[in-house]
């Protein structure tokens, strides 16, 4: 035989069974060649190969255990060989393998009459011939291995998150490979063999027909192809046969040196799968920054925002995804958004956003739709606010600005950045993590996202695995039931017995929203489940012009704002409102620190001495609002004006005696009207009213066996509370539906018609509607509807918890009501008037008045002339007047 050292030098590139491989040449430039050899003089036993239908042939005996040898001894190693055409007997360094295989019994000599007398031949035959006595080795000694190859993977989720053997079987490109898997099996006799396609995890390579496509599989191929593999398992895709895997040859990640050759770039959709989503990206930043290969090309994307970092208070949960903070040093306030995920929201079955429209609203419209709540209605928001809140509310965190989102025509500038608590937790991972927030998947060539962003895929690849929060397959998974007393009267007086039953009692609670009064505030009270309006007991409302407002509204925010405070509910009152003190940082009485710094003022009537006490202190201090305090007498229910113009003036006194004591219990929509109740006869209508609903449950009345007919007397069943009230019919809307008007309220709305019934016996008749509607005299309001609802809302925000007294100063005309004015009763102030002054409503000019009016149209007239010259709020563009303006939608009064 011819000395190794003289003959044909190669690389194997893979064994197709015991007698047959590829070997690569070993040229002087360009992609080496492939050649199929077969080894000289041999034949192993046939091994498997894959039918038309998908499914494999069985191995021959031993064919598979030949093969495997051959593999181990050869692929990846550098042989010598003589060449015969397509056979050759292959040396590994001296060792000649076509004789080891002989001689370790895994294949049989071919014995032909032309190679008789040649001597390789005669060598090989007399190994065989010794093996084959002994029985020692191979097919000579029995007991073959068995092997089952399995296309489909099987419970292949059961092998997520763990390490299985496997031999590299094909490589289709750089990132993509065929992988025979062992099964475990405690039978040492046989082996299972699962045939899958593997995509490395967090990367991906071009393919094959792209640039450096080639190269990227050959670099891959040349490592790993029938290589011994570890596969670490971490996802396998719909159908079961694609795995999403990190392969590591002799404990190295193929994708950290694929990233660090330029031969593939990081993805988000499984970079968080990995174990180390960081290191990958920093591989790649470094290929990037070398411009290897696919990166050649690469520029740097700007950035909005250079890095800023520093130090702030968190103020305010927006929502699950954004803040509002204080900076330490600067002290500035402003809202900034976590960066590079986002907060639950409605989706629709095709995933797409839904946008949920509000309705109803305060002051006691007509419309009665249910208000779409984002904090309650929208699945997981309210658990990913209250993550947020118990973790960050009062706190000082680390913030570091990642990116700057421009301002474009639907939202404004957002600054998007990364907050770290006192621990050095990422608050946003951890949202994420717990299944409460998702990540922003953006385009590969995006790097305006979070420092930390492969942290985030990490770990919502790990909720979605432990079907955390927003992953859950729970149907009614992240919904919050709560009852909103806030905007239903009905059921705030129901619940008021039980809240209010035990004098003293002080329950946990959340401060949810802090009024523009600043002693109104919406609370949501855990144990009960329910949110309520609560009126802080004993002091004065500003009124909105009021300068210390500001300073009272801030003063509140700062301290009770999302807070976990204690509030003691004494009462409701006739709209809802519940009365009563809130307590924080323990014993600290809101209220009273208010007044005690100035800011409020206290109610004349008040009984809590402590807090006459601390006003007493202000007022001698000069806080606040008492800056200017000085002891004098006022005269009680005297104004002056001036009658004709001569700069003399005489008292205009209002009796204020024979006005009614009332309750505004509707507002119209348009303000052009409101109902009132008066003070007198609120007990007799609760008590009428308790008789009506036990006469409704004691005898139920049938659905269908009463037809509404208008201006019928009725009781009907209000749709957000599901109790009966007194109500009369006013039109028929469909067959089955019919308008009434709640005449004890004032309040409409549309009922199905099984919901009205006709009045039981007894003298729910005889009571006059407790609710009269009045006309506002001397004033009509704007057109616009945005501005109209501005200034109902001054408006309730006046009235809201606080007994008026009214007086009728003429029938209206135009809608034949009577036409009143509103005293507030502490202060004796007309409040419409008020109104005039801060520029809300427009002074009814034109309609003729009786002689008796003169002064009091002249005392408007007189306040819209200074809401004028000072330019408020109607008046802020300027003189434009209903006179002179008729195409600005006006009314021609």
């Amino acid at each position: 035989m011819s000395s190794p050292q003289t003959l044909q030098h190669a690389i194997v590139k893979s064994v197709q069974s015991g007698d047959s491989i590829i070997i690569r040449s070993q040229p002087k430039g360009g992609p080496p060649p492939e050649k199929q050899i077969n080894l000289a003089y041999l034949l192993a036993p046939k091994i498997s190969r894959k039918l038309p239908d998908g499914s494999h042939t069985a191995d021959e005996p031993f064919a598979w255990e030949s093969r495997e040898f051959l593999r181990k001894k050869l692929v990846g190693k550098f042989h010598f060989g003589n060449n015969q055409r397509e056979c050759a007997t292959i040396f590994l360094a001296s060792e000649n393998i076509n004789e080891t295989l002989v001689n370790e019994g895994l294949v049989d000599v071919v014995k032909r009459a032309q190679n008789k007398d040649n001597p390789d031949v005669v060598r090989l035959i007399e190994l065989e011939e010794a093996v084959k006595s002994s029985k020692s080795k191979g097919k000579w000694a029995g007991n073959a291995i068995k092997r089952t190859i399995l296309q489909d993977f099987e419970n292949g989720q059961s092998f997520i998150g763990k390490n299985m053997d496997g031999i590299v079987e094909h490589v289709r490109d750089g990132s993509t490979m065929k992988i025979g898997l062992f099964l475990p099996s405690s039978d040492q006799s046989s082996v299972t063999y699962q045939m899958v396609m593997v995509v490395l995890s967090g990367v991906r390579c071009p393919q094959t027909n792209e640039p450096f496509g080639e190269e990227a599989r050959f670099f891959t191929e040349s490592r790993l192809l029938q290589r011994d593999v570890l596969v670490h398992v971490e996802q396998i895709n719909p159908g079961g046969n694609t795995v999403v895997a990190t392969i590591t040859f002799m404990d190295r990640d193929i994708a950290e040196y694929l990233l660090r050759e330029g031969y593939a770039k990081c993805i988000d959709r499984t970079l968080g799968l990995t174990k180390d989503p960081k290191k990958l990206r920093t591989i790649e930043n470094e290929a990037k920054s070398r411009k290897l290969r696919i990166w050649k090309d690469f520029k740097e994307t700007a950035r909005s925002s250079s890095s800023v970092n520093f130090d702030a208070k968190v103020l305010e949960i927006s929502s699950a995804d954004s803040l509002v903070i204080q900076h330490n040093d600067t002290k500035e306030i402003k809202k900034i958004f976590l960066a590079s995920i986002r907060a639950p929201r409605l989706v629709n079955d095709d995933g797409q956003t839904v946008l949920a429209s509000s309705g109803g609203g305060g002051g006691g419209g007509t419309d009665t739709k249910k208000q779409f709540r984002p904090l309650y209605d929208i699945p997981f928001m309210f658990e990913a606010r209250e993550f947020l809140r118990k973790r960050l509310i009062g706190k000082t965190v680390k913030v570091r600005v990642d990116y700057v989102q421009p301002k474009n025509e639907n939202f404004p500038e957002k600054t998007c950045s990364t907050v770290l608590t006192g621990d050095g937790q990422n608050i946003a991972e951890q949202l994420v993590l717990n299944g409460l927030a998702t990540v922003v998947k953006y385009r590969q060539d995006d790097d305006q996202r979070a420092s930390d962003y492969d942290s985030y895929l990490a770990a919502e690849q790990k909720a979605q695995k432990n079907n955390k929060g927003l992953h859950s397959n729970k149907t009614d998974a992240g919904m919050v039931r709560i009852a909103d007393l806030s905007v239903d009267l009905s059921k705030a007086k129901s619940m008021a017995p039980f809240l209010t039953r035990w004098t003293g009692l002080r329950r946990e609670a959340v401060i949810e929203y802090v009024f523009p009064s600043s002693t109104k505030l919406k609370v949501y009270i855990p144990k009960e489940s329910c949110l309520i309006n609560l009126v802080l007991s004993g002091v004065n409302t500003p009124r909105p012009n009021d300068p210390m407002l500001a300073d009272a509204v801030r003063h509140v925010r700062l301290r009770v704002l999302q807070r976990d405070v204690h509030v003691e509910i004494e009462t409701v009152d006739k709209i809802g409102n519940y009365i009563g003190s809130v307590y924080y940082d323990k014993n600290n009485n809101l209220a009273l620190d208010l007044v005690r710094n100035g800011l409020l003022s206290v109610r004349e009537y008040n009984k809590n001495m402590e807090l006459n006490n601390v006003e007493t202190e202000a007022k001698t201090a000069r806080r606040g609002i008492w800056k200017d305090y000085k002891e004098e007498v006022a005269v009680e229910n005297v104004e002056e004006i001036d009658l004709d113009g001569d700069n003399e003036t005489a008292p205009v006194v209002d009796d204020v005696a024979q006005r009614k004591r009332v309750i505004i219990t509707n507002l119209a929509k348009d303000f052009t009207s409101f109902h009132a109740q008066q003070v007198k006869d609120g007990p007799e209508i609760e008590a009428m009213l308790l008789r009506l609903r036990q006469e409704a449950t004691a005898n139920p009345p049938i659905a269908g066996s009463y037809r509404p007919k208008k201006g019928d007397l009725v009781m009907a069943k209000f749709s957000e509370d599901g109790l009966w009230y007194r109500a009369r019919v006013e039109k028929t809307v469909t067959a089955n539906e019919s308008q009434v008007i709640y005449i004890d309220y004032g309040n409409r709305e549309t009922l199905d018609n099984k919901n009205i019934a006709s009045l039981p016996l007894g003298n729910f008749t005889s009571i006059p509607a407790a609710a009269k509607e009045y006309a506002f005299a001397f004033v009509f309001p704007d057109t616009d509807e945005e501005f109209v609802d501005e200034v109902r809302a001054v408006f309730m925000n006046v009235t809201a918890n606080k007994v008026v007294l009214l007086k009728t100063e003429y029938k209206d005309v135009g809608n034949g009501l009577e036409a009143a004015t509103l005293l507030d009763e502490i202060n004796k102030k007309d409040i419409v008037l008020q109104m005039v002054k801060d520029g809300w409503l427009f002074v009814d000019t034109k309609t003729r008045r009786d002689r008796r009016l003169l002064k009091k149209v002249g005392e408007y007239k007189e306040a819209q002339e200074y809401a004028k010259k000072n330019g408020l709020n109607l008046w802020q563009y300027g003189d434009v007047t209903p006179d002179d303006a008729k195409e600005f939608g006006y009314p021609n009064h």
